[in-house]
């Protein structure tokens, strides 16, 4: 059954749908990693995030979080084009950046 995003099922708390970036980004990314030589595993090391993290980023499957978005930029040394490239694509209520749900103001 599919799901409209952020409804809740049986209970279950509303999540709010899926945020993902570019396929233009995500090949960047992968050109990056692979053009210093690096496997998933020593990519995910620099960036300070799990491997399957680095795929899900590479295959466009998730979006950053601001705060892992910035771990990426100085684990892999991106060039400031690079860098504002995925900060643009990065968001800041979700993994590291999330605080807990937003109260109206």
């Amino acid at each position: 059954m599919v799901q409209a995003p952020g409804t809740a099922r049986h209970g279950a708390p509303a999540w709010p749908s899926r945020r993902t970036i570019t396929p233009g980004l995500a090949g960047m990314l992968a050109a990056a990693r692979r053009g210093r030589g690096w496997s998933v595993r020593e990519a995910a090391r620099r960036a300070r995030c799990s491997p399957g993290m680095i795929v899900h980023l590479e295959k466009a499957r998730r979006a950053p979080s601001t705060l892992l978005a910035e771990d990426i930029i100085d684990g892999y040394r991106l060039d400031y084009r690079q860098a504002d490239l995925l900060l643009a694509e990065a968001v800041d209520d979700a993994g590291r950046s999330w605080n807990g749900p937003r109260l109206p103001a």
